[in-house]
């Protein structure tokens, strides 16, 4: 008998309630299929698979870093991790505000 292993899933489905713009979803969205398949993603390795431009892949950085779900970098590491926060570390407010509601 071979059993399968569960482990679930690093995919937040509340990222999906932010005003987060395409390329931002996108880049949550294949930093945890890296993480889903046990890997720790750097931007050169996500690069790899973008099917965008490089700017457009920083300009998703910062904005998933303004929103706080990626965890900030000293400076723009193309070798250095890709860390995402917890849910309750998530700025909320920007994310009103960005929706034009009330925080």
């Amino acid at each position: 008998m071979n059993p399968m292993k569960f482990h679930p899933m690093k995919m937040d489905p509340m990222i999906f309630e932010f005003n987060a713009g395409v390329y931002a979803t996108s880049l949550y969205l294949l930093i945890c299929s890296y993480l889903d398949e046990g890997q720790q993603p750097t931007l050169n390795q996500v690069l790899k698979s973008w099917n965008s431009t490089e700017g457009n892949l920083v300009d998703a950085v910062k904005e998933l870093s303004d929103f706080r779900i990626l965890k900030p970098m000293e400076s723009l590491d193309y070798d250095g991790e890709l860390l995402l926060n917890q849910r309750e570390n998530w700025c909320w407010c920007k994310a009103a505000k960005d929706l034009g509601r009330a925080v």
